[in-house]
């Protein structure tokens, strides 16, 4: 009898599995279970980092093509707007033609300014920049304008006092958050290869000096300093236009670095402007 009820015990607790015990069957669903969830896991993280890569270069690309429309005089004004020289300020603004085409417009497009709303996190805002066509005063009034300062140049949105809005914004993929933005000044000199001052607005600006053999400019505004710089604000126009306290005397500059971060995982990338005779970026995947 103790050897039946030692039969009746194993069959007790043996079930047809295929010979398998219910305990080795649980162990079994577990580990398959752990294996499949730890295969999603590295499958999601793969993922991330490529649409990581993905959004980087589309975000550079577009900073680029941002650039790029400034050399080009690729101008976002067109035949439904008409511009006009405000007689208080002598600035450009920009109002809708009201289906009336305007022939030789009294300012012109000058450059972008580019914002980054690191802030926020997210966000580049690109705000097209006008400027007189024509001198406005003193011995030169009533000449070409031969220098930005000449231009009395403006942002065009309704912050500044135009009814049209130029700015475009490029939303950042919720991938990317934008860790910093720092800027090597000229002065700095060429051998400072890291730049290591902060500034979230920069402007690309045609170059009216016939003395210089690059097309477009750049120089590095500190807005946000003392007061606001929130996108599209009076902030902005007001460092545009070169207000104290913070954007009374902008700085030229010959490098832009922006360090974009992963918002899933540490994964970081590093994108230079670089502004010489022509103005190039390069994308490096780098810690920053």
């Amino acid at each position: 009898m103790k050897g039946f009820r030692g039969g009746f015990s194993r069959l007790k607790f043996r079930r047809n599995f295929g010979g398998y015990t219910i305990i080795e069957v649980m162990i079994f669903l577990s580990v398959t279970a752990v294996l499949f969830t730890s295969t999603i896991f590295v499958y999601q993280g793969v993922k991330n980092q490529n649409q990581f890569s993905q959004d980087v270069q589309n975000t550079a690309s577009k900073i680029q093509s941002y650039i790029n429309d400034v050399g080009n005089s690729l101008s976002p004004y067109g035949s439904e707007n008409k511009c006009t020289v405000s007689g208080s300020t002598g600035r450009p603004v920009v109002d809708p033609s009201g289906g009336i085409p305007q022939t030789d417009p009294p300012c012109i497009f000058v450059g972008r300014a580019l914002h980054l709303n690191a802030q926020g996190g997210s966000g580049l805002y690109a705000y097209a920049i006008f400027g007189d066509r024509l001198v406005q005063s003193g011995p030169n009034a009533g000449l070409p304008i031969s220098s930005l300062n000449e231009a009395n140049i403006d942002p065009i949105f309704p912050a500044q006092g135009s009814s049209v809005d130029l700015s475009s914004h490029f939303l950042t993929p919720a991938t990317l958050l934008i860790k910093s933005s720092k800027v090597t000044y000229t002065s700095d000199g060429p051998s400072q290869q890291t730049p290591s001052h902060n500034a979230s607005l920069i402007g690309f600006y045609n170059d009216f000096s016939s003395t210089n053999n690059v097309s477009v400019t750049a120089m590095a505004y500190n807005c946000g300093a003392t007061t606001a710089c929130g996108p599209i604000s009076a902030g902005v126009r007001d460092c545009i236009e070169q207000k104290p306290p913070d954007c009374a005397s902008p700085q030229p500059i010959i490098k832009w670095q922006t360090c974009f971060a992963n918002n899933f995982n540490n994964q970081t990338a590093l994108l230079s402007v670089n502004i010489s005779i022509s103005i190039s970026n390069q994308l490096d995947f780098v810690s920053c």
